[in-house]
């Protein structure tokens, strides 16, 4: 009961107008964030997405100080999985630039904890709308699915692709012809790239990680080298 009048007094916080009060009930969550168990973050999820997903946010910066909470959440069989999929919809949607840049870094570490072995998966539809606008014409869009698609396998087999689920193959799978389409464009013009260099050496840098790590066939190789080779 002292945990949910907490919560609910720090996301009345994140409504205030006052810079200091919402900054202060993002500090404090910080640190409330990590000594809670996984029942009440599930219930600390449901109370932060309750509003983000229903468009019913009193200002922009309420939305940012929501996403700052949602960043806090530990990845967890009972977070992971919806907290991908909420957000994503959320990226889409989202037309202001500072909440969209608070967004992006809430997904990957928890999209990494989903497709992992141990993770609660995450759901088919999400992972086909992520194929799906890994190759978006929005410039902010696609930059972001980019970093967030790289962190999300980097995280995952850093240090044990074993680690990885049959459901992160399968989507690495997936996403390999969306990333060689975006090397090969970032290839034939680097220094003058919609998307930038991110988006040839994120490109490039996975293709070589699901090589190795997953034993996949990439066909782009030479596109690779030949990148590596303008640096």
């Amino acid at each position: 009961m002292t945990f949910l009048r907490l919560l609910a007094a720090l996301l009345n916080c994140s409504k205030s107008t006052n810079v200091v009060v919402r900054a202060g009930a993002g500090d404090l969550w910080d640190v409330i964030a990590t000594k809670i168990n996984e029942e009440q973050s599930a219930i600390a999820y449901t109370e932060i997405i309750g509003p983000l997903a229903a468009g019913k946010t009193t200002s922009i910066d309420h939305k940012i100080a929501l996403f700052h909470f949602l960043a806090s959440l530990s990845p967890s069989n009972a977070v992971s999985g919806a907290l991908v999929t909420a957000t994503v919809l959320l990226l889409i949607k989202e037309t202001n630039d500072a909440a969209f840049s608070a967004l992006v870094p809430v997904i990957p570490r928890h999209a990494a904890y989903g497709y992992s072995l141990s993770g609660g998966g995450i759901e088919s539809a999400t992972s086909a709308l992520l194929c799906k606008e890994l190759v978006s014409s929005r410039v902010p869009l696609h930059k972001a699915l980019v970093t967030i698609v790289g962190e999300t396998f980097w995280s995952l087999v850093e240090q044990d692709s074993s680690l990885a689920s049959p459901a992160a193959i399968e989507f690495a799978k997936d996403v390999i012809p969306l990333l060689e389409k975006n090397l090969q464009a970032f290839a034939g013009s680097p220094l003058t790239s919609t998307f930038g260099a991110n988006d040839g050496y994120v490109s490039a840098t996975l293709l070589c990680l699901f090589a190795n790590a997953f034993n996949q066939r990439v066909s782009a190789t030479h596109y690779v080298f030949s990148l590596y080779l303008l640096t």
